[in-house]
């Protein structure tokens, strides 16, 4: 997101543009730089392909196998990006759409865990409209629940207003309101009471409910959630003007003595 300012170490990425051929991928990098320039030293640590094996394809040349490959000559390699899903999922193979939905992934996530190193695979939303952002992932359940968190961008046919939304294992639920410009998605805010998340509910509700302030490691938990997500999200809540925070670190509802 173009508007968040993210302490990472830098490292190399791998690009699978599966759907992309050198033409597009290149307008796409000039449109994203605008008149800034790419340096030989970030090139050097970008590496994109346009064609991948499947999972599981061929024992010794899946893409698994290729993956673990580029990392050990790329052992710097912080982030892989998969577009998408449908271009290395393996065919359907025991006739339960749930199982072969999380084997599909099953073998990609066991070599983030390996490699600690982030993977990011790109997949499509169900056409229908629904009303949990969860639910609007194409395919069975099988795809969220390997994985360890879903972000799903909802937004109108030709709108560059979108809402953000972010579940997972570790990470605390959120909506977000973005805006799209000059390439790039920018995060504007956590997204009005009406698109609220759980968690951000059940915090309102903490802190309305408690006599005194709150701080991040009592929210925390109350919320079966990491101290440094929930820091992250009543950091945000407090920009949008969801929650007081009278003084640094303590928070409280809004409108409460």
């Amino acid at each position: 997101m173009g508007s968040q300012q993210l302490s990472t170490d830098a490292g190399s990425v791998l690009m699978l543009a599966l759907e992309d051929n050198r033409r597009r991928i290149q307008a796409r990098i000039r449109a994203h730089m605008g008149s800034r320039p790419l340096s030989s030293e970030v090139l050097s640590r970008l590496t994109i392909r346009t064609a991948a094996p499947r999972v599981n394809e061929e024992v010794g040349r899946d893409l698994q196998t290729l993956l673990a490959q580029h990392m050990t000559r790329h052992p710097d390699t912080r982030l892989i990006i998969v577009d998408t899903l449908a271009r290395i999922r393996p065919n359907r193979a025991t006739g339960n759409v749930y199982d072969d939905d999380y084997k599909a992934l099953e073998p990609l996530i066991d070599l983030t865990h390996q490699h600690q190193v982030a993977v990011v695979i790109v997949h499509h939303t169900s056409k229908s409209d629904r009303a949990n952002a969860l639910d609007s992932v194409s395919g069975s359940q099988g795809l969220a629940g390997c994985v360890d968190a879903v972000i799903v961008l909802k937004r109108s046919q030709n709108s560059s207003q979108a809402r953000l939304h972010v579940t997972g294992r570790d990470v605390v639920e959120a909506c977000y309101e973005c805006c799209f410009e000059q390439a790039r998605w920018y995060m504007k805010g956590v997204a009005r009471n009406d698109e609220l998340s759980v968690d951000q509910r059940d915090v309102i509700r903490a802190l309305e409910s408690s006599r005194v302030m709150m701080n991040a490691a009592e929210l925390a938990e109350h919320l079966h959630k990491s101290v440094q997500s929930v820091r992250m999200m009543l950091s945000r809540m407090f920009a949008a003007e969801l929650i007081d925070k009278p003084k640094h670190g303590w928070y409280k509802a809004k409108g409460t003595a």
